[in-house]
Parts: structure tokens; sequence; C-alpha cells
């Protein structure tokens, strides 16, 4: 807090995170997304359209994964359910999905 002012002090990054969040928020009618979805799809700009789409089909097909393994939990398909799993963890992790 600035004594003088009155106002509250903040970093150069906390101001361009709370802008980025207002900026967000302001768009969230056209747009549909939270911010946290708007960031995640502005990163994802960057790649190439052929990751895009298998990044949006990873953001499916795991928690999907991770169901199938609570599930198989004490059974004998335990370990090919974490095989899988373990497997789009790294092709997501490959494509830079973030």
């Amino acid at each position: 807090m600035n004594k003088s002012t009155g106002r509250e002090l903040v970093g150069t990054d906390v101001a361009r995170e709370q802008r980025h969040e207002q900026l967000a928020d302001g768009i969230k009618p056209l747009t549909g997304m939270s911010p946290q979805q708007l960031d995640q799809f502005g990163r994802r700009t960057q790649l190439s359209g052929e990751a895009q789409q298998a990044c949006r089909k990873l953001d499916q097909a795991l928690p999907m994964a991770e169901q199938a393994e609570r599930a198989a939990q004490g059974t004998s398909e335990l370990q090919a359910t974490q095989l899988r799993l373990l497997r789009l963890r790294q092709q997501f992790r490959d494509l830079r999905c973030q």
C-alpha cells in the first residue's frame, strides 16, 4: 500500500496477469472460454494445426483414461490401463499441449 496515494502497489507481472484476467472475463461472452481456457488456447496457437487437433483429442482421452485407471484398481487390467495412461501423458508432453 502506498501511503501517499492509498493505492495498492503491485509488480508488473501481477498487473499483467490481472489485465489478462480482466480481458478474458470481458470477452467470455464472445468466446465462451474461461481465463484458463483462453490462456491454453493462446499457448496452443503456436502449434501446428495437426498438433492442436491431437491436443484436443488428448484433452478428452486423458480424463477417460484416468477414470478407467481408477476403475481398474485391484483387477488384472490395472497394468495395461496404467501403460495406456502413461503413453497418453507422454504424447501430451511431446506435443507440448500444456
